[in-house]
């Protein structure tokens, strides 16, 4: 396997053994060393810090000793900006500045030196608002990345996306970029998701009319246009979100253009099937793009089967796909030398 690509994985992978106790902190991440030696350990802040959004001294004890224990790396610190945390109160741009330096000083003081940030400033008259712009004395102060996560449903294609792109590129700072969700770029709707609706009883020809519709790429209005035309109830409008919030439709060769401002990948996948390969991400070709534009950070493995599935498979899930991540990575490593080889 290339040494320049490294693979780890994110506690949200999991989040269903989590939240039901099957594991306590400490051993979700021993789960996660067992994976490979040197694992990335990529933690959703909220999820694991009780004092969230700051980092008490005795969750900085246990993480440090947790990551020495059981040979993890830290990778990603799941940073949230969550502007709309209060109820009521969309929090101001002092307010959302500060909530994000307490994370920040929290990422660097367990090692992290890149924060993944969800956050979405798409529809800024002033970019000098964007938080990211904000933060940047911090960033800089504490030596810290920040990689603002592209996610589905927006695309690296969309109008909306192509904005911050830009503003990323013209404030040119190493301190900057992104994190690619690789569910931006699906092929098809997970067959997990169509067989948990199957399984709740909406009709086998109803769950066919909404993944073809999927298929069209339908904007939000035209979505909620089909909804009502089918009039199938709650859970046919709740498979049509779905399909459109988890199964973006853009295309992995938009990505050679926002490679230099890619610090993070979020390997998004939702099952891996009994061939070893992804039943939905097109993971071919995103790891011949990165491997070809020498990407040398992290992917984390994300697993997000468990939205449909209840049968604590995380493990074993996130092993098949960093097995799938690692022969893809070989193939092309293996390729890219071979045509390196030809040109000589």
């Amino acid at each position: 396997m290339s040494t320049a690509i490294r693979l780890g994985t994110t506690t949200y992978s999991f989040n269903d053994e989590y939240h039901s106790y099957d594991l306590s902190l400490e051993s979700m991440f021993e789960t996660i060393g067992s994976l490979s030696p040197k694992q990335g350990l990529e933690i959703i802040a909220p999820q694991c810090i009780r004092t969230y959004p700051e980092v008490s001294e005795e969750f900085e004890r246990r993480f440090r000793y947790a990551v020495e224990r059981y040979d993890l790396i830290p990778s990603a610190f799941g940073h949230y900006s969550d502007l709309g945390r209060i109820s009521g109160h969309e929090l101001s741009i002092e307010e959302a500045v500060e909530f994000s330096r307490i994370q920040l000083e929290g990422a660097k003081r367990l090692g992290y030196s890149l924060a993944r940030m969800s956050y979405q400033s798409f529809d800024l008259i002033d970019r000098r608002e964007a938080l990211y712009r904000q933060l940047l004395p911090d960033l800089e102060r504490l030596e810290l990345k920040l990689a603002i996560e592209i996610h589905a449903p927006n695309i690296i294609e969309s109008d909306q996306q192509q904005r911050v792109i830009e503003d990323v590129a013209e404030l040119n700072s190493p301190f900057v970029g992104f994190t690619l969700d690789c569910g931006c770029m699906t092929s098809r709707v997970s067959p997990v998701c169509e067989r948990k609706f199957l399984e709740l009883g909406v009709a086998p020809a109803i769950v066919k009319r909404v993944i073809d519709f999927w298929a069209t790429s339908p904007s939000l209005a035209e979505l909620r246009a089909e909804i009502e035309a089918i009039d199938g109830g709650s859970l046919v409008e709740l498979l049509a979100t779905e399909t459109w919030i988890y199964f973006g439709h853009g295309k992995p060769a938009a990505m050679r253009a926002v490679m230099p401002y890619v610090f993070h990948v979020h390997g998004k996948f939702f099952q891996v099937d009994e061939s070893g390969n992804d039943d939905a991400v097109a993971y071919p070709e995103i790891i011949e793009i990165l491997v070809s534009c020498g990407y040398d950070g992290w992917i984390s493995s994300e697993y997000e089967g468990h939205h449909w599935l209840k049968n604590r498979g995380a493990y074993a899930q996130v092993q098949a796909h960093q097995r799938y991540l690692r022969r893809l990575i070989n193939e092309c490593e293996a390729s890219k030398s071979a045509a390196a080889t030809r040109c000589n």
